[in-house]
This record gives C-alpha cells, structure tokens and sequence, in this order.
C-alpha cells in the first residue's frame, strides 16, 4: 500500500551513458512497484553525444509516471547537475524524499527500500555505505581499494568522523533536510560535492543512517571521473579540517 502524498523522487545524472539506460529503467520499474511511496526518477541530461537524451527523452513519453528529464545546457559537473535535480524535485511538494544514485548498475535497487525505511524513520539522510558491515567493494583490486581509502579519510576528517563512507554517492534525503540546508552556498560542482552535502547534513545536525551497500563496477561505459574532480576533492578536505579544527561550521 502506497502511503498517499509521498513520493521519492531519485535525481539521476546521466552523460554519454546510452547503454545504461534501458538495463536500469528495468531495474527501477521493479523497485517502483515495491516501494511504499510513489517513486519517480528524474533524468538530469549533460549534453551527451552518443544519444543519452534521446533515450530519456523516449522513456520520459514511454514511462510518464516514472520518469522525467532535465536537459543541461551545458555540462558542469556532478555536483552541478544534482543541484539543478534538486532543485526541480523541491517544485514539487509531493516530493518528501530526494535521492542521488548512478545509471550504470554500480548501486544495488534492492538497497533503495532499505533507505527509504530509514528516512521515514526520521532520519535526515540516509546513505549506501561500502564501509558498514555487509558493504564492500568486491570488484576492486587492493590499489584501487587503498587508493579510495585514503580519500575516504580524508573526507572523513572534516567530518570529525562521524561517517564512514562520506563519497557514496547512493543516498536519499528528507525533504526537509535540502530546504534547511543553503543549496545556493554549496560550491563544489564535481564529485566533492558528495563530500560537502555531507558536511552541510551533519553541520545542520540532522541525523544520518548507513545501509550496507556492495558496490559493483559498471559493465558498459566509461568513469566521468576527471583530475580536476580529484584536486577539488583534496582542496575541500583540508577546508573541511581546517574549519574543524577551528571550531567553525
């Protein structure tokens, strides 16, 4: 039974990802029929050149009670374009809780129930830990598990380790938790913007829950990882400690 008047509403960005669109939509109109709530996914497209927006565009008049898109303009980065998402979702004032999750069938749809339980429970923020027990990476070689490790900590520093995975990108919101938060104050715009959301969570006090999450790797497409994301992240750890350290929010 679907509670009436609440809906999720998974913002989802997509670039270059053509491939991924059709094996996820199968995987989310399976998630959609089990959920207590209305569930919707809303498309943020970047100006794909293999043809991404016109399979939303396709899904959006196949499935309009699942899906909708947002075209960019222009890509400007991860962080970007969940703001713009967010943004779109909080028109909407059936939409009670708004979530971030990736196409390319690294984030498990059975985890999404899990969330959504916690953030009716009250929790502000609930995430898709690798670091929890039952999470992991089994996909990864050790390299690339220290290598992300290392990032993970230090993110979690300026969060005075009140998380265990702070990059997650596999979360869902309360409502209330994005209008209480200074979305227009959030600067990062690439993949730090998961490490600064949740600094801006924790720092309004609202509290956060971490479901185990095995992360798998993509099978078809590339990362959109760029070295900027990865100089942009390192810069706003230390921001991030160093504001700690100083006692400021």
């Amino acid at each position: 039974m679907k509670a009436v008047g609440e809906k999720v509403v998974m913002v989802v960005p997509v670039y270059n990802e053509r491939e991924n669109i059709a094996p996820f939509l199968l995987d989310m109109e399976k998630v959609a029929s089990s959920l207590p709530a209305v569930f919707t996914i809303l498309f943020v497209e970047g100006g794909s050149s293999d043809g991404t927006g016109d399979a939303v565009d396709e899904a959006a008049v196949r499935l309009p009670n699942l899906v909708s898109v947002l075209h960019e303009e222009k890509k400007e980065g991860l962080g970007a374009a969940y703001l713009k998402g967010f943004a779109r979702a909080l028109d909407d004032p059936d939409a009670l809780f708004i979530g971030e999750m990736d196409v390319d069938g690294s984030h498990d749809p059975d985890v999404l129930p899990k969330l959504l339980k916690a953030v009716q429970k009250g929790y502000g923020m609930a995430l898709g830990s690798r670091a929890v027990e039952g999470g992991g990476t089994p996909d990864w070689p050790i390299h690339r598990r220290m290598i992300s490790g290392g990032a993970n900590l230090l993110g979690r520093a300026g969060s005075a380790f009140s998380i265990g995975d702070v990059t997650t990108g596999y979360r869902l919101y309360r409502r209330e938790v994005l209008d209480d938060i200074d979305l227009g104050a959030i600067e990062t715009r690439g993949y730090a913007f998961q490490l600064e959301m949740v600094a801006a969570v924790l720092n309004a006090e609202f509290t956060v829950a971490e479901i185990p999450l095995v992360f798998h790797d993509r099978e078809r497409g590339a990362s959109k990882l760029r070295s900027n994301d990865i100089i942009e992240y390192f810069l706003l750890s230390l921001r991030l400690i160093v504001r700690r350290i100083l006692g400021r929010k």
